[in-house]
């Protein structure tokens, strides 16, 4: 469908149409806009009711504010249309659901070299984005002209790989983690993993699963007994403060790509430090990645790396 801005739209009456927009528009640079009003409209839209869009930067924060301009002015013009937008450069997974208002799904998509390769090269085998997602991809299969799944691939890892659990009471990320670097460096350290200076006792389990929406479900169940779930608004995976942030201070490096606090780690208390727990998380197409998670877990580098 390479033809679709040159106004020889090759595409079907219902067929899923996908197409780039152009850098400039990320920008807000007006030339982006006029293309997606005057080309697109005119030799997409009069065909298909079904768009999937790419696009470097954004349009939405995580809190849901603009990431980038004319956002508005685009969600207008695709108004009535089912649009499935795919963008990346923020380096970590945002999925936005406008889908009850303006038919729109945003999937901030990660990155293919996580934290900038930083934290696989301190790690090996641990390469991850700065709200935990391992590095990878985000695939999309088209069936019968309908998107009939996405999947967050992470690079190296089974494609059941949609989440990592943490014991908290084995989380203590204290100043042993940046023993080679100064003291000042110590402090800005402990001050940036914040609650995960202090050691835990209360038996909770902190759950990543970075691709997860509305659409997805997570259970966890402790002999047979289904545990209340709780979602963190504003949480760091503790597994990139130690593979990036500590190795950097510790090596005398600066933190050029801080750890970003994320919505998609999740929060269960278990009533004994020592109980098993099978932990269930299930995507929209019915795809279930399963742990059982003996405690206590180690939380060490080592528990988490690519083993081939």
């Amino acid at each position: 469908h390479d033809e679709v801005g040159t106004g020889g739209a090759a595409a079907n009456e219902g067929d899923l149409i996908g197409f780039h927009l152009q850098c400039g528009f990320a920008s807000g640079e007006s030339g982006g806009l006029r293309f997606l009003i005057g080309d697109v409209v005119d030799a997409v839209f009069s065909v298909s009711r079904h768009l999937a869009i790419d696009e470097l930067a954004p349009f939405f924060r995580r809190d849901g504010s603009d990431y980038i301009r004319n956002v508005k002015e685009v969600l207008n013009v695709l108004k009535g249309y089912n649009v499935d937008l795919v963008s990346g450069h923020t380096h970590v997974i945002v999925n936005t659901d406008l889908r009850s208002s303006d038919s729109f799904f945003e999937r901030n998509a990660g990155a293919v070299c996580a934290s900038w390769w930083v934290s696989g090269s301190n790690y090996p085998g641990l390469l991850l984005c700065t709200d935990g997602t391992p590095g990878g991809y985000k695939a999309m299969t088209v069936k019968d002209n309908e998107i009939a799944s996405w999947q967050y691939k992470g690079t190296g890892r089974p494609e059941d790989y949609r989440m990592r659990t943490y014991d908290r009471n084995e989380v203590l990320l204290d100043s042993r983690w940046v023993s080679k670097t100064t003291a000042d460096r110590q402090q800005e350290f402990l001050s940036t993993v914040g609650e995960y200076s202090k050691k835990s006792t209360a038996n909770e389990v902190l759950i990543n699963a970075w691709d997860y929406d509305n659409d997805w479900t997570l259970t966890v169940t402790e002999d047979g007994r289904e545990l209340p779930v709780t979602r963190l608004n504003n949480a760091k995976d503790p597994l990139y403060l130690v593979t990036y942030e500590a190795y950097q201070l510790n090596n005398g490096y600066s933190i050029s790509y801080p750890c970003e606090e994320t919505g998609h780690i999740f929060k269960v208390t278990a009533s004994s430090p020592s109980s098993t727990l099978e932990i269930t998380l299930t995507d929209p197409y019915g795809r279930k990645s399963i742990e059982t998670m003996t405690r206590p877990k180690p939380f060490t580098p080592s528990e988490y790396q690519v083993r081939h």
